[in-house]
């Protein structure tokens, strides 16, 4: 399954670079609330930098803030017409590496959760396609797992809608959360806020709460 993320990255890029193209510029500074130093603009130039870094091996920082941030600023002056041109003139050359090393795999990932940042800030459909979640749970939850404190018990997450359970932790689990597929992975992500993790159904979510998340938890509520 994880083997597919060099098709599902195309095959959003495709849509990002689509919906682009739909937006007039009075759009491309929207706010986008799951980022919120960002635009859309700014969201565009992150993903066309972190290829760009990626094909020249500038990875040593990756996904830390400082990394982004160049991102951005090093595109502050470009249109978003300007960004996607680069980002897709170094589309073959990206799949192709993404092919042959699965270290980048990882971004499909981020790829995905960022169209789903751009689409719920502009108010556009978001992606719940059941496939392509169920890729960014298995792909996210084995990175979570192996940072669980070993003080912490496990918990063990279903996404009743994918009839598919995921466990974080070693040993058994001392209690259990059931959600959906979609709002799992953003909350994997941090994409909910702490709030919003511990309305999830469960009957105790302390101490397992803090380290769900492989991101910061935002300050307010994200919906889409």
């Amino acid at each position: 399954m994880l083997s597919h993320a060099p098709d599902i990255y195309a095959r959003i890029r495709h849509r990002l670079l689509n919906l682009a193209t739909t937006l007039d510029t009075s759009r491309h500074e929207t706010p986008v609330p799951a980022l919120p130093l960002w635009t859309v603009r700014d969201t565009y130039a992150h993903l066309a930098g972190n290829v760009a870094d990626s094909l020249t091996g500038n990875v040593d920082e990756q996904g830390t803030a400082p990394w982004t941030a160049i991102h951005v600023s090093n595109r502050a002056d470009h249109t978003l017409a300007d960004i996607c041109t680069e980002w897709s003139g170094n589309a073959e050359a990206f799949d192709t590496a993404m092919r042959a090393d699965a270290k980048l795999w990882g971004n499909a990932f981020d790829l995905w959760h960022h169209e789903q940042d751009i689409r719920a800030a502009l108010g556009e459909p978001v992606d719940r396609d059941e496939t392509t979640v169920r890729f960014t749970i298995d792909l996210l939850v084995p990175a979570i797992a192996a940072h669980w404190p070993a003080d912490t018990p496990s918990v063990r997450v279903v996404a009743d809608d994918l009839d598919q359970d995921w466990q974080l932790g070693d040993g058994t689990p001392a209690t259990t959360v059931h959600t959906n597929g979609y709002d799992l992975s953003r909350g994997l992500a941090g994409r909910r806020s702490r709030v919003q993790l511990e309305t999830l159904g469960w009957h105790n979510p302390a101490p397992h709460l803090a380290h769900m998340p492989a991101f910061d938890f935002p300050e307010k509520d994200l919906t889409e």
